[in-house]
């Protein structure tokens, strides 16, 4: 093999090399890049996910107000993944401020939802349940009240750490404002205590709301506070 033979075939294997670089430099952004958007993405899904449990349980929140760009820039990204870096870092730029945003107005609106729910239970003061076992017929169910309000209290130091314990800290607040009913009112109507107890457990239809019940809410001054949400199945 000649001399330039030789040097062409080095020169070329100098130009494979770096276009070897330059693809795995190019791979190395792309990982980066994809590590810096899934640490977003992953409690953006959480929250939206808390956000929906909530609302499945009747508990409204605010709308939130994500960036108008949101989805457009994150469009924007996946059709300039084959353009030249400087237009990629642009398009990038703007996606990750806007995920970055979103992640932040879906936690603060969370934050919001449940700070207004997680502490309505000053009624379940121990001088309260004091009161209410002085009569004999109350005092299992205060001892279950107890002991639901130590499985509330459980549950809500966990609230905020997964959608599944947000869930449980749901159901648990359900279930002790429900024994909360009972011992407010001892005697309830049958009927009116089904209601509250499909309403606690977010379980309430029209079906429930008996001519009963509508004239027990109204004579107790409640027939306000009534609600009616549509739910599409």
């Amino acid at each position: 093999m000649s001399i330039i033979n030789t040097c062409n075939s080095v020169m070329a294997e100098i130009d494979l090399y770096k276009r070897r670089q330059q693809d795995y430099n190019d791979a190395e952004r792309f990982r980066k890049r994809t590590g810096e958007l899934a640490e977003l993405r992953a409690p953006l899904e959480a929250d939206l996910r808390r956000l929906q449990l909530l609302a499945k349980r009747g508990i409204t929140s605010k709308p939130a107000k994500f960036p108008p760009s949101l989805v457009s820039s994150v469009e924007d990204l996946k059709l300039n993944a084959e353009s030249e870096e400087t237009g990629r870092q642009n398009v990038y730029a703007k996606a990750k401020a806007s995920v970055s945003k979103a992640a932040e107005v879906a936690r603060t609106a969370v934050q919001a939802t449940i700070s207004a729910i997680e502490t309505p239970l000053g009624v379940v003061e121990e001088s309260f349940l004091k009161r209410v076992e002085l009569d004999p017929s109350l005092q299992t169910r205060v001892a279950e009240t107890r002991a639901k309000k130590e499985e509330f209290q459980k549950a809500f130091q966990r609230r905020l750490v997964s959608p599944i314990d947000l869930e449980v800290f749901l159901s648990r607040r359900a279930e002790l404002l429900l024994l909360i009913d009972q011992l407010k009112n001892k005697d309830l109507p049958d009927e009116v205590f089904a209601f509250f107890r499909a309403v606690r457990s977010s379980q309430a239809t029209f079906a429930h709301l008996t001519p009963v019940v509508q004239n027990w809410l109204k004579e107790h001054d409640q027939l306000k506070d009534v609600r009616i949400l549509m739910v599409t199945k």
